[in-house]
């Protein structure tokens, strides 16, 4: 199953989303998604499980939460917006008990990915607002296939 990962709209849904995650069946936002209508633009693909970030404002701030962990298959997957470091949020993770195989984060705008303590931790980049690349990015990531590999496409 493969799903897929976008963070930093900023109210912006490039209509390549569209194509890119035509055969995804879950969408995981991490964050400043701006306006309510680019969530609404994703639900026409599959469910979206979103969090809000620092941008968000009300309504985006009453229909989602600040962290979110929703299981997909046999993998816990937690979304929050703001992941300064692995290792520190690790530690949160560990203080509000929460058990996860993916962290899914944003902010940035730099896509990126690491392995610690065996949770994999990916920032898709922003799908509208690159900072690291001249396009912007999403990431589809295969369940099914092991060891996790985060496929970042660009949205040329």
């Amino acid at each position: 199953m493969k799903i897929g990962l976008i963070s930093d709209t900023h109210g912006i849904l490039p209509e390549l989303i569209f194509d890119i995650f035509k055969d995804v069946k879950h969408i995981f936002h991490a964050g400043d998604i701006g306006k309510q209508e680019v969530i609404q633009g994703l639900e026409i693909i599959c469910p979206v499980h979103a969090v809000y970030g620092n941008i968000d404002s009300w309504p985006v701030t009453i229909y989602y939460p600040h962290i979110l962990v929703h299981q997909v298959q046999d993998k816990k997957i937690c979304v929050y917006h703001d992941i300064i470091k692995p290792k520190y949020f690790s530690y949160q993770l560990f203080k509000k008990n929460i058990d996860a195989d993916i962290v899914v984060s944003g902010h940035t705008h730099a896509t990126g990915h690491e392995v610690f303590r065996k949770v994999l931790y990916i920032n898709p980049g922003s799908a509208s607002k690159p900072r690291d690349r001249k396009w912007g990015t999403v990431v589809i990531l295969d369940l099914d296939k092991e060891p996790l590999k985060p496929k970042i496409i660009e949205i040329k």
